[in-house]
């Protein structure tokens, strides 16, 4: 018997996929959730995404561009920004300050990233924390770097 973390309920080892890369052989998801998700929108660009010709050609991007247009999903990622406001509102003030500054032309934005020097439109990481005196505080990188730094401190951090 194994418990499928996406409906919660406890199943026969025969309800779920054999995943020879897990500890116990089987797939984490039960079957009938496996076959669930694989009818999102999103699970069909997921699966093709590594066949990067398909995708921007506009298999992959229409897919996205037609449930992106959905009311419903407007609707879930509208939720998700207001939760995300509300678990971290110094963090959302110090980022609402700094877009303010730049707007204004208080605080100037480079015009490539801070640590490996692409030419790009680079993002403001608060390396300092997000108290009012460190809001003006921020390194520019580019997405790539940006992403790579908290990919690491997440990695100290666990």
């Amino acid at each position: 018997m194994k418990k499928c973390p996406k409906c919660k309920q406890t199943k026969h080892e025969k309800e779920f996929w054999h995943n020879k890369r897990m500890k116990d052989g089987l797939a984490t998801w039960c079957i009938e959730c496996s076959k669930e998700y694989k009818k999102l929108p999103h699970a069909r660009v997921i699966k093709r995404k590594s066949d990067r010709k398909w995708y921007h050609e506009g298999g992959g991007k229409k897919i996205v561009k037609e449930y992106q247009a959905k009311p419903k999903y407007r609707e879930i990622k509208k939720k998700s920004a207001t939760a995300y406001r509300n678990k971290y509102p110094e963090r959302q003030k110090a980022n609402d300050q700094t877009l303010y500054a730049v707007r204004s032309g208080r605080l100037p934005r480079p015009d490539n990233c801070s640590k490996c020097g692409n030419n790009c439109i680079p993002v403001g990481h608060h390396q300092l924390g997000y108290e009012p005196e460190n809001w003006f505080d921020v390194a520019w990188l580019c997405h790539k770097c940006h992403m790579e730094l908290h990919r690491n401190a997440r990695a100290i951090f666990s």
